[in-house]
């Protein structure tokens, strides 16, 4: 231009933009190499022969300090009518040696999505979520299939791992596209019992089906059969024939098994199977799962982790940690709150029936952290550090009320211990879990308890709601009966 006296910014920066071919089909990837395939996104991600089916599989460790983890399959294209992409996966709890145990569905360890992009990775939709509700407990790797079809002509499948609770490893291998059989249905898990929740005498079996094949089902013309058996304290049988309607490629729907008698204390064993005349595919024909139902601990109840450094019976402490130098006298139970970890909860065993006069006591400090041995020194109320919720539950664990709230406006700062006293006259007559939420906003803390009773006051009891501090004389200066 005429007169730019600057002609130093006149050109602009250069830029590159890449655009991926997609992958012909059929294709397949077994992680063999050991090592990220072409186009694959795995960031964060590991290969070992101990996570894979034959040899190498493609795995991560899920628990509180790491929530998530994310891999994208290579582009895949072109998609031209019925094609799926199958793959096999296996939750485990974290070892360091095989062989490894089965991650349990309860506590509700958290969430794997399956999620498909048609523009190249812009946006993705979630096809497909594996939860406790569906995963199958088990060490052996479980064959997951998802329908490509009507999402474009080349598309990204994007994996999601969601941590909620415990400490395990996501595996997977085997991933491969398929055209599917025309008929090819599943049984993909129980939407019946929940994971959460207290069971009763009627308690309601269902069970999730799937049309996996490449074509519509009707089932007045082909029936399904679908089973299930339980197992454990009170055993049944229930067998349903779906015969009318039609259930769309790639659709789900609920069948109602009938009630289950789940009254007695145990873990329960759920299976289930359908059964179709002239499919192809029995592999994706069974599921199964487990719900446990925990009978209260009677009261008066104390615990003052003396016993050693693993979770109490019945107790729920993952992210935590019992050890010396953070109890009154001995072991206590702490967490470490920072801006890396804004969170952490545990919950108390069951408990019950409550009275009118029950009192939950315990004791507490917050300190710094600190590298070094104690003493440490006392977490001051400004910047304002956060809270921690005692909350309860009457529903078995489903929901939780606040009882009260620990927060710079009530806590003393101090190294020396506090104790803290509550009524649980609110609940008379029930069985209670009593859980502590400890939330972030400032600082880098820990959260430290001892000498928890649950039980009748001998010398009274506040007001419902109140709390009351002293130092605590000993681990054993306990005001229960």
């Amino acid at each position: 231009m005429t007169g730019d006296g600057i002609p130093a910014n006149d050109a602009m920066t250069a830029v590159t933009r890449t655009v991926i071919a997609a992958q012909a089909l059929p294709y397949s990837q077994d992680f063999a190499a050991g090592t990220t395939p072409a186009g694959w996104s795995t960031s964060g991600w590991l290969y070992s022969t101990d996570h894979g089916v034959t040899n190498n599989g493609l795995y991560k460790n899920l628990y509180d300090f790491v929530p998530t983890g994310q891999f994208t399959v290579v582009k895949l294209g072109p998609i031209s009518g019925a094609v799926n992409l199958k793959f096999d996966y296996r939750l485990v709890d974290y070892g360091t040696t095989l062989p490894y145990t089965a991650l349990l569905n309860s506590p509700a360890w958290g969430t794997i999505d399956v999620q498909v992009s048609a523009d190249c990775g812009a946006t993705y939709t979630t096809v497909q979520s594996i939860t406790p509700t569906n995963h199958v407990e088990s060490a052996a790797f479980a064959t997951k299939s998802i329908s490509l079809a009507g999402y474009g002509a080349n598309v990204q499948v994007r994996f999601i791992a969601t941590w909620a609770a415990g400490d395990w490893f996501a595996d997977f291998d085997n991933f491969m596209t398929e055209v599917p059989a025309a008929l090819d249905m599943a049984a993909t898990g129980f939407a019946a019992p929940g994971t959460t929740g207290c069971y009763g005498a009627n308690q309601p079996v269902s069970v999730t089906i799937q049309n996996q094949g490449s074509a519509t089902i009707d089932f007045s013309a082909t029936p399904a059969t679908v089973a299930v058996n339980v197992s454990g304290p009170a055993t049944n049988t229930f067998s349903t024939v779906v015969n009318s309607g039609t259930l769309a490629s790639g659709a789900s729907q609920t069948v109602a098994m009938g009630t289950q008698d789940m009254t007695l204390s145990g873990a329960y064993a759920f299976t289930a199977s359908i059964t179709v005349t002239g499919d192809p595919n029995a592999a994706n024909n069974n599921t199964a799962t487990s719900r446990s139902v925990i009978a209260p601990v009677a009261l008066p109840y104390s615990q003052d982790f003396s016993g050693g450094t693993t979770a109490p019976a019945g107790w729920n402490t993952t992210g935590w940690t019992i050890g010396p130098n953070h109890g009154v006298v001995d072991n206590g139970l702490y967490g470490n709150l920072y801006d890396l970890n804004t969170t952490a909860q545990f919950t108390v065993v069951k408990l019950g029936q409550v009275s009118a006069s029950t009192l939950l006591t315990f004791d507490y400090r917050l300190s710094n952290y600190s590298f070094n041995a104690p003493p440490y020194t006392a977490l001051l109320n400004s910047p304002a550090w956060g809270n921690i919720n005692v909350q309860v539950s009457t529903d078995c664990g489903g929901t939780y009320t606040t009882l009260q709230s620990i927060t710079p406006a009530n806590h003393i700062s101090s190294t020396a211990w506090a104790n803290k006293s509550y009524s649980l006259g609110a609940y008379d007559g029930q069985d209670v879990i009593i859980r502590f939420v400890g939330t972030w906003t400032a600082g880098d803390w820990w959260a430290e308890f001892d000498n928890f009773n649950i039980g009748t006051g001998c010398t009274g009891s506040p007001d419902a709601g109140v709390s009351s501090t002293a130092t605590p004389v000993s681990a054993t200066a306990q005001l229960l009966r």
